[in-house]
């Protein structure tokens, strides 16, 4: 009958039954026997020892391995652990370890853990979780000190950031306080340098070698930017002694004078005419749009567009202009 019954079981002919698979059937059906049997009466109570025992078994049971891994959340290092896979001294002595409970029960990873294995726990299984549920308070206690731990650390760390964004903050402000101060002295230097370029005008010397060079009598707002303005000052200088220029100088002027956002002969005139005054750097468009607003007081009216600067200064300019 229990050939017929395996047979049937597993679809296959009651003559292929052997005497080793009559024998593995009754003892499967054994251990399951006893496994429902002992569910039947212990189930409730074994489900109840066990809840929220998990934590407490990894508290205690779960060994460090000196690796470490990084909590982002934290932003500290903590030390892996894994289960203690086996009991280091005696029960009830001293320096007992126990093997993890739950290692043992029903980890997955565990091929022979009871669960899967017998289906219900051994003597010795009952007794360590029956040890291990009297040190639950002590772990609650001590969680309490860790999350305590853990939101000191969260708080220090949101003080650390915002002491951080403020550092930041005031860097910023301060590089941007350098700036502006750095800008004010480049302009200072910069109007000085056009000053200088326009008092050349008055040396008969300088106005002669512009004119040997078939140049204009140079002046600051023919300079469109500073690097342009601190050529002409430079090229000045040598021709006020009545030095003449090198070849690259010479290149160079010719390059600056050339060049389409240069303010023209006839815009200078013009702007002069009008009651105006230019210095450079200024450029043709900037110039254009200077001579509009003088157009517009002149006639009593304001100008279409907004002037640039009036009148054109350098300390109210900006500076790096690429038009």
């Amino acid at each position: 009958m229990i050939a017929r019954a395996i047979a049937d079981e597993l679809g296959v002919a009651p003559e292929t039954i052997s005497d080793d698979k009559i024998a593995d059937w009754i003892k499967v059906r054994v251990k399951n026997m006893k496994a429902d049997a002992w569910w039947e009466e212990n189930g409730d109570w074994w489900n109840e020892m066990i809840d929220g025992l998990r934590p407490v078994d990894q508290w205690l049971n779960w060994k460090k391995t000196g690796e470490l891994e990084y909590d982002s959340v934290y932003r500290w290092n903590i030390e892996k652990k894994i289960p203690r896979k086996r009991a280091e001294g005696k029960f009830g002595e001293r320096n007992y370890q126990m093997a993890s409970v739950f290692w043992r029960w029903d980890n997955p990873e565990n091929s022979r853990n009871q669960m899967a294995s017998r289906g219900y726990p051994n003597d010795a299984l009952i007794a360590d979780v029956t040890f291990l549920s009297f040190k639950k308070p002590a772990y609650l206690e001590h969680e309490k000190s860790q999350n305590k731990r853990r939101l000191n650390r969260l708080e220090q760390i949101r003080l650390d950031e915002a002491a951080r964004l403020e550092r930041q903050k005031r860097m910023a402000e301060e590089r941007k306080e350098r700036e502006r101060l750095r800008q004010i002295q480049l302009k200072k230097h910069e109007e000085n340098r056009a000053l200088a370029l326009d008092e050349f005008q008055q040396s008969m010397t300088f106005r002669k070698m512009c004119k040997f060079y078939g140049s204009p009598t140079i002046i600051s707002a023919y300079a469109y930017d500073s690097a342009s303005l601190m050529r002409l000052r430079n090229f000045a200088d040598t021709l006020a002694k009545g030095e003449q220029l090198e070849d690259y100088a010479l290149t160079q002027l010719a390059s600056i004078m050339s060049n389409k956002r240069r303010v023209t002969e006839k815009q200078v005139k013009f702007i002069k005419d009008l009651g105006g005054e230019i210095r450079g750097p200024i450029t043709r468009k900037e110039a254009s749009a200077y001579i509009e607003t003088l157009l517009a007081e002149r006639d009593g009216r304001d100008a279409e567009a907004e002037p640039t600067n009036q009148p054109y200064s350098l300390s109210e300019r900006p500076q790096n202009r690429s038009d």
